[in-house]
């Protein structure tokens, strides 16, 4: 028993001992602690608190113990803060501000928190008080900081502002003078001075464009630092960029010795989306200084385009040069104000050092990459990378297709036959080097003895031949003009070459091109011996007489362009909007050539293909695929399908031509169909200006699709007009994307066949777009733009009048009805202001499609059907 005992007193004082320690542990802990820690139960009577309490509470730890927290803190602070502890005992932890003196008699901030705990079984609350009067008078300090940073911030730009208005009033004040005296300046140049004088007027000449290039320059950065330089995002073509930043330097290039040489990737888009004012200014800033800096070799700008999606990607510039270079330590400041490499470049070549901090500021403002590439003594590479749009319908730089094989031959500068082997497969081109002058007779002499078979040229750069043997054998030429085919021969001449030849040479059929040389230019000189362009022997296009066509189209207006073209050149055509239709018409005859659109009304152009490949009449037809589509999937399943080639919408007549003669060539006519020459035999829808069209009609793409040909764009455009209503119904029916996306389809196509891209672009938004509700959501643009441009077709061409033909009793339509009726019943037209009357009362009657099944009946003269309409003409009586 005692023993027992003994063992059991033993246990109490080991176990008292290590509560003892335990306690002491935590009493270190919470002492140390930078912060108020305490313990209070229901009836706030504190059951600990830690040293640090001893700051705030009147008592100290030990004494603080079984004291009220009203004797500690006061009733009305107790009172206050009642709602918390409450909380807290209710089993919530919350947080309050508070603003608490201490012993000292400081009122300091402070922030409590209140947690529920349990002690000894009874439920309490630990409150932990923590002292930030420091951080909030940081704060207040920030405050204040920061009301002043704001207030200094608009003063600046305020000032910026006022700045800006200054240098632009006196950019303006400072031109007017400088106007007149560079104007002087040109009148002495033009005088005939004597060398002394006429060498003081170019130098005061050449200050006076430095200094008027100064104040272009600031005010362009002024501009910049306040933000008032707005994108002005424009469809643009690649050869405008080369014209506006490149074709500036090539006679100060030529003067100074240096070759400047531009070469575009065969990828790269005819035309992209940018701001072609920035991006131009950022490339003469950048071929400027690559011509400055440069004292002997050559400058080479270089253009190509990064994908990144369909309607997007990448347009990157290079200017690289052989100039003096940029030390490694001097590279990441030539991009500041007014700075340049070195304090002896200026001093050296001149310059403000504004031309390169204004090129990285439009840089970052376009979202593009302005980057440098230097060794000093070597050269330095400019790259420019700015996001540009892209329209899969304007082609690349390559797309243009020649009628017949070029063979070129090439004398000269080697850095020129480089370009022709880049685009050597995409322009058909054979190409042979001609190193002896004395050759040049021969190959002209065998030039002229080939026939039909393909073009040729003769080739000569002026860089590679003296000078002084060109002239003589050019001059021996225009004195016998028919011993050697002229216009066979293209000389590349550099930058403002002038001779007294020149004039009659071209005059008499030789081609000129001056550097620097682009694909465009020279492509321009080969394409003037086929497609669209008459040849000199004939005067016509080449014809395919017995050669019989089918075009397989949903559109009827692509239907109507393909045909016109095909027709052209002596194909009989014809055509049908269905894979059944096309089966049915095989199944009745065999065709040459079918042309099979990809994406039809319910199928596809591959299923349509596969079951022609069934028909009897279809075994020896060359089908060819339609599409507007540029996607290497397209193309696969069409070959696969059977499909021989494709073509891209929209197509254009030399397209047409080089497909027939890629495989009918042996079907070729060497007669040539003569030019229309007797205005009675013009249509008159030829009457028709091109020259004042609806702004939405692309010049350039009516250039590329219709040529000199008013009277096919004319109908063709009546024919877009006949389909909006369909078109329009269509895209109100429209509720599911996937219907909505192939209307687009046919939409963008129809548009594109007449020029209107601004249409076209925005069907192609809808038909490319990869989210369902990113297509839905476009269809009212596209139905207002349908539309719109339908109405300003109709009143251009005076399809309908805009106001004035309209009967205004149900008599008066009867008598123009009456009339109508009795032309079109003797198979003769009827007058115009008839019709017009007639069309203006149904659409304002709201019956769009009679409108416009009247219109098609009398656009191909079906008379019995156009009398069979007149009979539903809706009268108010």
């Amino acid at each position: 028993m005692a023993n027992a005992r003994r063992r059991a007193e033993s246990k109490v004082v080991e176990k008292t001992a290590e509560l003892q320690e335990s306690l002491n542990f935590i009493n270190t802990l919470t002492d140390h602690l930078p912060l108020t820690v305490s313990v209070w139960d229901s009836r706030l009577t504190c059951r600990f608190m830690n040293a640090y309490g001893e700051h705030w509470f009147p008592f100290s730890k030990e004494t603080a113990i079984g004291q009220n927290l009203e004797q500690m803190l006061g009733p009305d602070l107790v009172k206050e803060r009642s709602k918390h502890y409450r909380q807290a005992l209710e089993g919530k932890s919350v947080q309050a501000s508070a603003s608490l003196e201490n012993r000292k008699g400081e009122i300091r901030d402070v922030v409590v928190s209140y947690h529920p705990v349990t002690l000894q079984g009874e439920r309490c609350f630990m409150a932990t008080t923590i002292d930030v009067t420091d951080i909030v008078q940081r704060e207040k300090e920030l405050e204040v900081l920061n009301a002043e940073l704001e207030e200094q911030k608009q003063e600046a730009e305020s000032a910026v502002t006022v700045k800006t208005a200054f240098l632009a009033n006196m950019s303006h004040e400072i031109r007017t003078p400088m106007n007149a005296i560079i104007g002087v300046l040109v009148l002495l140049q033009e005088a005939g001075l004597e060398d002394h004088p006429r060498r003081l007027v170019k130098k005061a000449f050449s200050a006076s464009e430095a200094l008027l290039q100064l104040l272009n320059d600031i005010l362009d950065l002024s501009k910049i630092e306040a933000d008032h330089i707005e994108l002005d995002i424009h469809p643009f073509d690649i050869d405008a960029l080369v014209h506006r930043s490149v074709d500036l330097f090539a006679i100060v290039a030529e003067e100074k010795g240096l070759k400047l040489r531009v070469s575009i990737d065969p990828a790269t888009p005819n035309r992209v989306s940018g701001d072609l004012l920035r991006i131009s200014q950022i490339c003469t800033n950048l071929v400027g200084n690559a011509v400055k800096f440069t004292r002997k070799g050559g400058i080479d700008v270089r253009i190509d385009y990064r994908t990144e999606s369909q309607a997007s990607g990448y347009l990157q510039i290079e200017v690289v040069d052989t100039g003096v270079g940029i030390k490694p330590e001097d590279q990441g400041r030539i991009f500041e104000n007014f700075r340049q490499a070195d304090e002896s470049t200026s001093r050296n070549f001149g310059g403000t050092g504004l031309g390169l901090a204004i090129s990285q500021r439009l840089a970052l403002l376009m979202k593009a990459e302005l980057n440098l590439e230097s060794d000093i003594g070597k050269g330095s590479t400019f790259r420019l990378l700015v996001p540009v749009g892209v329209s899969q319908d304007d082609g690349t730089v390559s797309s243009s297709r020649t009628g017949r094989p070029i063979h070129v031959f090439h004398y000269g500068f080697r850095a020129n036959l480089a370009l022709l082997e880049d685009y050597r497969e995409h322009w058909r081109l054979t190409l042979e080097t001609v190193d002896d002058m004395t050759q040049w007779p021969a190959i002209l002499e065998s030039i002229a003895k080939v026939e039909d078979v393909e073009d040729r040229f003769f080739l000569i750069d002026m860089e590679g031949t003296e000078p002084s043997l060109l002239d003589g054998f050019v001059t021996e030429l225009l004195t016998d003009p028919g011993r050697y085919p002229l216009w066979a021969i293209l000389i590349i001449a550099p930058a403002g070459y002038w001779r007294e030849w020149v004039a009659d040479f071209e005059r008499s059929g030789g081609h000129m091109a001056f550097e620097p040389l682009t694909p465009s230019k020279l492509f321009e000189h080969f394409s003037q011996r086929h497609g669209n362009t008459p040849d000199l022997r004939g005067g016509g296009k080449p014809q395919f007489d017995g050669l019989s066509a089918l075009v397989v189209d949903d559109v009827p207006l692509n239907c109507e362009i393909v045909e016109s073209y095909l027709r052209s050149f002596g194909v009989n055509v014809q055509s049908v909007q269905t894979g059944g239709q096309a089966v049915e018409r095989l199944g009745q005859r065999g065709f040459d050539l079918i042309l099979m659109d990809l994406h039809l009304d319910g199928e596809t152009g591959q299923e349509v293909t596969e079951r022609i490949h069934g028909c009897v009449n279809a075994n020896d037809s060359i089908i060819v695929a339609l599409s507007a589509s540029i996607s290497d999937h397209d193309r696969m399943t069409a070959k696969a399908a059977g499909m021989q080639d494709y073509l891209t919408k929209p197509v254009v007549p030399k397209d047409i031509q080089l497909l027939l003669e890629t495989y009918f060539e042996d079907r070729r006519s060497v007669v040539y169909t003569p030019e229309v020459s007797d205005e009675s035999e013009v249509s008159d829808d030829t009457e028709v200006a091109v020259t004042d069209m609806p702004d939405f009609i692309s010049r350039q793409a009516y250039d590329r699709l219709f040529s000199d040909d008013q009277a096919l764009f004319t109908r063709c455009v009546r024919s877009f007009i006949a389909s909006s209503a369909e078109m329009v119904a269509d895209v109100r029916k429209a509720t599911l994307a996937e219907d909505a996306r192939h209307m687009a389809h046919k939409i963008k196509g129809a548009a594109a066949s007449i020029a209107d891209t601004e249409l076209a672009q925005v069907a192609g938004l809808i038909e490319n777009a990869q989210e369902d509700h990113t297509s839905l959501s476009i269809l009212p643009q596209l139905l207002n733009l349908l539309l719109e441009h339908s109405r300003r077709l109709e009143q251009h061409f005076g399809l309908i009048a805009s106001g004035d033909n309209v009967a205004e009793t149900d008599a008066e339509l009867q008598i123009v009805l009456s009339r109508v009726k009795t032309k079109l019943g003797g198979n003769r037209i009827a007058e115009d202001e008839d019709l017009r009357v007639i069309l203006n009362h149904l659409i304002a009657s709201g019956e769009m499609k009679l409108a416009n099944q009247l219109r098609q009946a009398l656009e191909v003269y079906d008379f019995p059907l156009a009398l069979a309409l007149l009979d539903d003409v809706p009268l108010e009586g």
